[in-house]
């Protein structure tokens, strides 16, 4: 029987692998310069040391709650939470 072993990666870790990866699968440099955006923002409003695990379906309503303050559009808030979604999460195993 094998073991599933996994590690627990900060957003900070995340993102910084999601960056290679992006750039190995050859994404365009406008999609990563708008990904590091993303998540950049995501990171510093929530801190660098967030695990991917406890990013929340609650933690993701706050983030956007704070940038619907900032007069983020409704439809730009629902892409930015899908994209900072999948892109801290895709690593979790």
């Amino acid at each position: 029987m094998k073991r599933k072993i996994t590690l627990a990666y900060t957003a900070k870790q995340t993102a910084a692998e999601f960056y290679r990866h992006s750039e190995i699968k050859g994404l365009a440099e406008a999609t990563l310069k708008g990904y590091r955006n993303y998540l950049d923002n995501f990171v510093e409003w929530f801190g660098a040391d967030i695990s991917v695990e406890e990013i929340t379906t609650s933690v993701l309503e706050e983030y956007m709650m704070f940038k619907r303050k900032q007069g983020v559009k409704p439809v730009s808030l629902w892409a930015l939470a899908g994209q900072v979604l999948v892109q801290l999460c895709w690593r979790q195993v």
